[in-house]
């Protein structure tokens, strides 16, 4: 997975072999307003034991928060100085937060989580719902459906996987050997409008 991450405090990256890199400008220009949010929601210091990541493999979501590592994972694409980061990056150390003050017994967009959204100048919503103008390219992913025919009695069986353990029933029941085959076809390119 190529993943990087930083610690806040330090204000650099550090990738998966341990090398220093320097924080993208968008997320460096977030370091303060983290801080301030951390302050305001009675947890200063807290940025000091924060991790923060982009990662290329999230793909449906804008990010994930592990608060129990103290960890946050944004999707790369919002490093292309997307208006979005200031609000997801709030939005996890929000959850950061709650977990710190409140333990396991507030839920993750729970009224606690809200409070702290609130107070921080966000309005508090699960998902974020993009408008074509704000959509975040990405490199696009194919889909393909896997087509399991019987080469003897003409059945068909679909999948998102192609599964080699499939037999066909009628033909095993007829005492054949039922094998499939197996042939795989594009359903829908995410890279094309």
């Amino acid at each position: 997975m190529s993943e990087t991450s930083c610690n806040a405090a330090k204000g650099c990256l550090m990738s998966e072999s341990g090398e220093r890199l320097e924080l993208p400008p968008p997320l460096r220009s977030l370091l303060e307003p983290m801080r301030r949010w951390l302050h305001l929601w009675g947890l200063p210091g807290l940025d000091q034991h924060i991790s923060i990541g982009f990662s290329a493999r999230l793909r449906r979501a804008l990010a994930r928060c592990y608060p129990r590592r103290r960890r946050v994972i944004l999707a790369a694409s919002l490093q292309e100085a997307s208006p979005l980061l200031e609000e997801v990056l709030c939005h996890e150390c929000a959850h950061l937060a709650a977990y710190e003050l409140y333990g396991d017994a507030c839920k993750p967009h729970g009224p606690e989580w809200a409070r702290l959204m609130e107070s921080a100048g966000f309005t508090p919503r699960r998902r974020v719902v993009l408008s074509k103008s704000e959509i975040i390219p990405g490199k696009g992913r194919r889909q393909y459906v896997y087509i399991h025919s019987c080469p003897v009695c003409q059945t068909q069986r679909t999948a998102r996987r192609a599964v080699g353990t499939w037999r066909c029933p009628c033909c095993t029941e007829l005492g054949l050997d039922g094998l499939l085959e197996i042939s795989k076809r594009l359903v829908r390119d995410e890279g094309e409008s």
